[in-house]
């Protein structure tokens, strides 16, 4: 039972401390210039363009709707866009730097 006891507190112990993980390469913060949703079926994808910034080679990246993940990152994007917030962005793991489309992992949004 102590044992039992003694390993939940420790596993919620490093779940209180531990940080969201981001992969690498993240960039920012920038600031969006714009954000376009583009209708392919069902490989729908959006590409924004992000102000003053040449990450990978291109300031112009790349999600696809269809991911879990990608309605959250469009709303995180037209949130950004309309309030005039900067946000980071990472780069996809799977694929990396591919210049000009190069898709995204995450986009966080920061504060003012």
């Amino acid at each position: 039972m102590k044992k039992t006891l003694a390993a939940l507190a420790a596993v919620a112990t490093c779940a209180a401390v531990s940080a969201p993980a981001t992969a690498e390469p993240t960039y920012g913060p920038v600031q969006l210039n714009q954000v376009r949703v583009y209708d392919d079926g069902a490989n729908a994808f959006v590409l924004i363009e992000v102000k003053n910034a040449t990450y990978c080679s291109t300031s112009t990246f790349t999600f696809k709707l269809s991911n879990l993940s990608g309605a959250g990152m469009l709303s995180a994007s037209l949130t950004a866009l309309a309030t005039g917030q900067r946000v980071n962005i990472e780069i996809s793991n799977t694929t990396g730097c591919n210049g000009y489309g190069t898709q995204l992992q995450s986009i966080t949004v920061l504060s003012q």
